[in-house]
């Protein structure tokens, strides 16, 4: 009895009207390629303002050095 009310409800049931969506994988791949290029130059970026950072540290130790042994003398 419950495989006939099965059956009923399957064959009875209508499908969507709406027809499936156009998926183009090449527009998909293209974005996502373009997001993976995005974020590898904002990696590169954020690596160089690391190491300009990291000089300019340097920097100031290297004058702060300089002054004390300026006053030092």
């Amino acid at each position: 009895m419950s495989n006939s009310r099965f059956f009923r409800s399957v064959l009875t049931s209508e499908p969507p009207l709406d027809p499936p969506e156009f998926v183009d994988h090449r527009v998909i791949a293209r974005r996502r390629d373009q997001e993976q290029e995005y974020t590898y130059e904002q990696h590169r970026h954020d690596e160089e303002m690391y190491q300009e950072e990291i000089n300019n540290w340097r920097m100031y130790d290297e004058l702060e050095n300089s002054l004390l042994e300026m006053e030092g003398r």
